[in-house]
């Protein structure tokens, strides 16, 4: 056998473990196995941004279907988000607002004890972005998510941030090792996801067609296998769900505040 084909071979096994590695996680975080359950329904209250003749560009079926859409993510821990309200936000300046309006945004129209969910035209520096989320539910003001209208499947990773979960990149400071040994002290603190290379830049530099093709490697010399299937991943073509640890510190954070949502 030539060594072409075994290297050729070995390629094949290797991304054929990565994917029914991940594939297995994701069955395995869906029956819920030694997770605990919240069973909490969290109630969200959609805000719409509308343009200066009045149009929002949304409709109130497509926000209950985004905000549905979620749910299947954080079923393993037993949550899972309701709208119950939909307004719209009479200052068309909240539509693409600036960066200094996202705090007034839900300062006026904010309420106590629901997930306050604002869908506007954001702009970002970068087109991989489609939301922020400002705070967590340990926050006073329990928190805002942010999300781009024309990108809803962001409302997942965003939802991640709320319930005190990071990124798994650390654009401009990243030295997280591929071996975990520096797991609980850099990146998202989480040590059950893999390190994660993704810079800030470009999308097709790190996967192509939902596979990682980036061929740099670590502090010690090691080849990433990021899961770009991970939720709190820059990857939000490729989104499956989110990992065993970060579940649990979802059920940590969520524990821990002192807030009661309705």
């Amino acid at each position: 056998m030539s060594k072409v084909l075994i290297y050729r071979m070995k390629q094949y096994l290797l991304i054929f473990f990565l994917f029914c590695s991940f594939a297995m996680n994701a069955q395995y975080h869906t029956t819920g196995k030694e997770l605990p359950c919240v069973n909490k329904v969290f109630k969200v209250f959609a805000h719409v941004g509308i343009s200066e003749t009045g149009e929002t560009n949304l409709t109130e079926e497509e926000i209950v279907e985004t905000v549905e859409a979620v749910n299947k993510y954080f079923e393993p821990i037993c949550i899972s988000f309701e709208v119950c309200k939909i307004d719209t936000m009479w200052n068309y300046t909240f539509n693409v607002p600036r960066e200094h309006l996202y705090e007034e945004m839900h300062a006026t129209f904010g309420e106590d004890h629901l997930i306050d969910l604002y869908f506007c035209f954001m702009e970002f520096g970068g087109p991989f972005l489609c939301g922020r989320t400002d705070g967590t539910i340990l926050s006073d003001d329990e928190g805002a998510v942010y999300t781009h209208k024309q990108c809803p499947r962001g409302l997942a990773h965003e939802l991640g941030h709320l319930f005190g979960l990071l990124d798994t990149f650390v654009p401009g400071n990243n030295n997280s090792l591929v071996d975990y040994s520096n797991c609980e002290t850099t990146g998202d603190l989480i040590c059950d996801t893999p390190a994660d290379p993704f810079d800030g830049s470009r999308l097709e530099y790190f996967i192509y067609d939902c596979r990682f093709i980036y061929d740099g490697k670590d502090a010690n010399g090691d080849y990433y296998l990021t899961e770009v299937g991970n939720i709190m991943s820059a990857y939000f073509p490729c989104y499956c769900g989110f990992s065993r640890d970060q579940l649990l510190k979802m059920v940590e954070t969520y524990n821990a505040t002192p807030n009661r949502f309705w």
